[in-house]
C-alpha cells in the first residue's frame, strides 16, 4: 500500500502561508495605527513645548509641568 501525501502537504503549506500573510497584515495594520497615534501625540507635545518660553517664572513652572506630563505619558 502506497500513500501519496503530496497533495495534502501542498494544501497544508498553502493554508499556513495564507495564515502567515494574514497575521503579518493584521500586525502591520495595528502597527500603523499605533505609530500614527504616537506621532500625533509627539507632534502635539512638541508644539506645546515650542509655544512656551522659559523667560518668565510662571512659564518655567508651566514648562516643567508640561515636561513631566509628557514623561508620564511616554
Amino acid at each position: 500500500m502506497v500513500i501519496n501525501y503530496g497533495g495534502v502537504k501542498s494544501d497544508v503549506n498553502n493554508k499556513y502561508d495564507m495564515w502567515h500573510k494574514e497575521i503579518l497584515n493584521k500586525f502591520g495594520t495595528k502597527l500603523k495605527v499605533t505609530m500614527r497615534e504616537f506621532y500625533t501625540e509627539i507632534q502635539g507635545a512638541r508644539r506645546r513645548l515650542e509655544g512656551l518660553s522659559i523667560d518668565a517664572s510662571d512659564d518655567v513652572t508651566i514648562f516643567v509641568t508640561e515636561i513631566q506630563e509628557i514623561k508620564r505619558n511616554v
